[in-house]
């Protein structure tokens, strides 16, 4: 991945300001390299995360620019394609005013500034403890007993330095005030190792329901020291649910509820143990469907951090 973006940037900046012929060879150039230093801090963060060179509550704070440079280069490469588009059309229409006017330094310019200016709104937006959104689902086959039960979902929380106690009790105090019957959370609870991060999520054992609070891996809890983690989300009280079922009765129905492991399985992290042993187990769809059938489950609820499992 960092291989593949030190390539592309630079391509993308140099398609970015190259075609502004307006502007000076050298100041096309300039800009261009500017652009391509730029949108390469992301990957140069990847690698010093990789390499732990940089403590992850340092890294933590650069990742809030990174994740600004990301978006502005995904509305750049929009920008680009949609203005070279144009200006082929304007090419085989023969109109050298639109042309020109697609090529101008302003244009470009202008670009570049909106948005800087959307993806700096995308990530204060990003920054906000997430609200409540409610969902009815009208299920086929819903066992009677399991008509209304309602269920939190709180993924992807990422608590860190950044997504701090604060940002983590705003959540757990919205999810609670919701008063829902089953509280489920699929992966990526944490960034960093347990060391920066054990303070961040603590708000998460204040997490209370009828029919309990149960958690499944993400790739997140293998790169940042699976089992510690593991240990830690054990001492808050999450249930965990690690290729296993579980057999609730909700008013008579029996609700299977499962949790598999992530594709993420087999990638080592510089938190785990023994850096170079793999912790973790990998996704096991077949084990959990087998024991929500031997139990004799009426309805089976799974949770499985990526879709692509």
């Amino acid at each position: 991945m960092v291989t593949l973006a030190a390539l592309v940037i630079p391509l993308l900046a140099l398609w970015l300001w190259w075609p502004v012929r307006l502007m000076p060879r050298r100041a096309r150039l300039m800009a261009a390299v500017a652009t391509a230093a730029l949108g390469c801090t992301p990957a140069l963060l990847l690698v010093l995360l990789r390499e732990g060179t940089v403590e992850y509550r340092t890294l933590a704070y650069l990742q809030v620019p990174g994740g600004w440079v990301l978006a502005l280069l995904l509305m750049l490469a929009v920008f680009i394609v949609l203005r070279d588009g144009l200006w082929a059309l304007a090419a085989v229409a023969r109109r050298e005013d639109w042309k020109q006017r697609l090529h101008a330094p302003l244009l470009t310019a202008g670009a570049l500034a909106l948005a800087g200016l959307l993806s700096a709104w995308g990530v204060a937006n990003a920054l906000r403890p997430p609200e409540v959104h409610e969902r009815t689902l009208r299920l086929p086959g819903l066992p009677t007993g399991l008509e209304g039960l309602r269920v939190a979902v709180l993924a992807d929380i990422h608590a860190s330095p950044i997504n701090n106690a604060r940002y983590v009790q705003t959540i757990v105090e919205r999810t609670l005030e919701a008063r829902p019957d089953l509280i489920v959370l699929p992966g990526d609870m944490v960034d960093g190792d347990v060391g920066s991060g054990r303070a961040n999520v603590a708000p998460l054992a204040q997490l209370k329901a009828r029919h309990g609070v149960w958690a499944a891996p993400g790739n997140h809890e293998y790169y940042s020291g699976y089992d510690a983690w593991m240990a830690e989300f054990r001492r808050l009280g999450l249930n965990l649910l690690e290729n296993r079922m579980q057999l609730i009765d909700v008013q008579g129905a029996r609700l299977a509820l499962s949790g598999i492991g992530d594709p993420a399985y087999g990638r080592l992290s510089r938190q785990n143990t023994d850096p170079s042993v793999a912790e973790g187990v990998p996704p096991d769809i077949e084990t959990v469907a087998r024991q929500a059938k031997e139990a004799g489950a009426q309805y089976h609820l799974l949770l499985a951090h990526q879709p692509k499992t």
